[in-house]
């Protein structure tokens, strides 16, 4: 992943909600999809595995 390209446009966006006066609407929102993020990638969600039988 191009992390020194991300972190510039984090920044940006910071500075951008921060001028505004949202930062804490852009605070809720990120952790609200780190929540979901976490939520959907449960093994729970996996579905079950292809599992050969053995031949009798």
């Amino acid at each position: 992943m191009h992390i020194e390209k991300l972190i510039p446009l984090a920044l940006a966006l910071t500075l951008l909600a921060a001028g505004t006066g949202h930062l804490k609407e852009a605070t809720l929102a990120i952790r609200k999809a780190q929540l979901e993020l976490i939520q959907d990638s449960k093994a729970s969600k996996w579905g079950n595995p292809f599992v050969l039988r053995p031949y009798r």
